[in-house]
């Protein structure tokens, strides 16, 4: 490992305070790090001048609530530097996966996804289906979209799920009061089980 590694927030980590400490683990034989920090994936990405540091943990501020900010942590072994992966994660007051969670496998086939709102939400936009590209990418024109729901009502019936299919989902917060609107959310995915889930 030249690289850094083991971000603390993990990757895409949800429901970030403000006053989080990023750390992470320093790649071998580190002698400096250099930290690229904003809200914008390819800016992070791409940025050649970042802030250089002794210590493997770094205070951004000030953050704003429900928020996705991007880090990287580049290396310098004392001859070669090694880009780092950019991580993410959303601060609290960002919509949320209540269930399925993010990630979570062995899902029955008649799931309802729920989620709680943000803290701007007035109304929400549905998206949903199999093809992660597109289900990220869509808009209210495209097929994944499945719709809004009002505040109060945060759950979507997908209808019969196929057996051992990988799902994607996302939902995006609308208050027509706000220039900043719609909030395009993250991109969850969950998958359901290859066997008949029994309540029990």
């Amino acid at each position: 490992h030249k690289t850094a590694y083991a971000p603390d927030p993990v990757d895409t980590a949800e429901s970030i305070d403000l006053n989080v400490s990023l750390n992470w683990t320093a790649g071998f034989g580190t002698k400096l790090h250099t930290i690229y920090f904003g809200d914008d994936f390819i800016d992070v990405n791409d940025a050649s001048v970042g802030l250089p540091l002794g210590t493997t943990t770094f205070s951004p501020e000030p953050l704003e609530l429900a928020k996705t900010y991007y880090w990287r942590v580049d290396e310098f072994d004392g001859l070669n530097t090694y880009k780092g992966d950019v991580w993410s994660f959303t601060t609290q007051g960002a919509v949320q996966s209540l269930d399925p969670l993010n990630g979570a496998v062995d899902v029955k086939q008649t799931a309802i996804l729920t989620w709680s709102p943000s803290v701007y939400a007035a109304s929400h936009e549905v998206y949903f289906g199999a093809d992660k590209d597109a289900v990220k990418n869509a808009d209210t024109g495209s097929p994944e979209y499945k719709g809004t729901r009002a505040l109060g009502s945060e759950s979507y019936d997908p209808g019969k799920l196929e057996w051992d299919s990988t799902y994607y989902w996302r939902i995006d917060e609308v208050n027509n009061a706000d220039t900043d609107s719609p909030w395009t959310g993250p991109l969850w995915s969950f998958t359901t089980a290859n066997f008949l889930v029994i309540d029990d």
